[in-house]
């Protein structure tokens, strides 16, 4: 019985430290390792333009509670960079988890462990992947000077038809790029800019978006001086 207490008394001055210290107790971290607990060693893995999917077998040891999922960049692993964790499963019968939080074209390791309540199982096998690049830019833009501080700007349709529409950028002589529009059709070529001030130099640059949000590479950027 006060073996049971003192497990009690333990467990709520940790609840207090993070409380007092501001954290969450949301995906609490495991305290101590348990090298029973089932690896993760079977798992597959899909790519496709900004996320990666992954899928493992279902966990049938009713020690654990969730899965844990940690990401590194070799890249910047030479700098000494180790696994971060980038998300807690808090239920054992999940069994696929989506990273929609890559950069394309560029190599990622990633590696799964099991949890229990309070302890942690080893890491599983590492996967390393490496990201599908973005689409490629608009290949053609042009600006004309339609009338006193009215600009139009005119580009190619992107060819791929998972493209859903545009941004279209700005900046004014050499500043920063600045969001002006979004056009909600690939089809659509073209934007008028009435907003132009006169006797500035404008620039202007198209960025392709998929129906999942992906951005294409910006296009040549096209310049004009407001008249």
């Amino acid at each position: 019985m006060r073996r049971y207490q003192k497990s009690i008394y333990e467990i709520f001055l940790i609840l207090l430290l993070l409380l007092l210290s501001g954290c969450s107790t949301e995906g609490l971290m495991a305290i101590g390792s348990d090298k029973t607990l089932p690896k993760i060693t079977e798992v597959k893995h899909m790519v496709s333009k900004g996320a990666v999917g992954f899928e493992w077998p279902a966990i049938t040891d009713n020690r654990v509670e969730g899965i844990k999922v940690y990401r590194a960049i070799p890249e910047l692993a030479k700098k000494d960079q180790k696994f971060i964790k980038i998300t807690t499963i808090g239920d054992r019968y999940r069994t696929h988890f989506v990273d929609k939080s890559v950069q394309p074209n560029t190599t990622y390791m990633y590696t799964f462990t099991t949890f229990s309540r309070f302890k942690e199982g080893d890491p599983g096998k590492i996967i390393k992947i490496h990201t599908i690049n973005t689409f490629a830019p608009v290949n053609f833009i042009k600006t004309i000077l339609s009338d006193h501080g009215v600009v139009k700007i005119l580009w190619n349709p992107h060819p791929n038809p998972l493209i859903v529409g545009y941004i279209l950028q700005r900046r004014i002589e050499g500043g920063k790029w600045k969001y002006l529009a979004k056009i909600d059709s690939r089809l659509m070529p073209e934007f008028v800019d009435q907003s132009a001030a006169v006797g500035h130099v404008y620039s202007y640059r198209i960025i392709a978006v998929s129906g999942e949000g992906i951005k294409s590479e910006p296009s040549r950027a096209s310049t004009v001086e407001v008249k």
